[in-house]
């Protein structure tokens, strides 16, 4: 998965050269720098509850994994193709 960051979460630019710490579950997994449109790659492994992204600069992430869709409704398989209903007709 690929996760964008910007400078500040009123910014459109994004955070360019910026080096950071990937840990899964609390362990360290890797560290690069931000690419030139400011994102990192995440290789998603299994069982993995939750990513962190720890920047140089001392802001952090937390990236929460979900293990399966819950359906919880017979609408969710049309919402899950892009078609939102009004809730008001249903």
């Amino acid at each position: 998965m690929q996760i964008q960051f910007f400078l500040s979460p009123h910014s459109e630019q994004p955070l360019i050269g910026m080096p950071y710490t990937l840990y899964a579950d609390g362990k360290e997994i890797g560290k690069g720098m931000t690419d030139d449109k400011g994102e990192i790659e995440i290789t998603h492994e299994e069982n993995v509850e939750k990513y962190e992204v720890k920047f140089i600069n001392g802001i952090h992430y937390e990236i929460p994994m979900i293990e399966e869709f819950v359906n919880d409704s017979d609408k969710d398989e049309i919402m899950s193709h892009g078609f939102y209903l009004d809730p008001e007709k249903i």
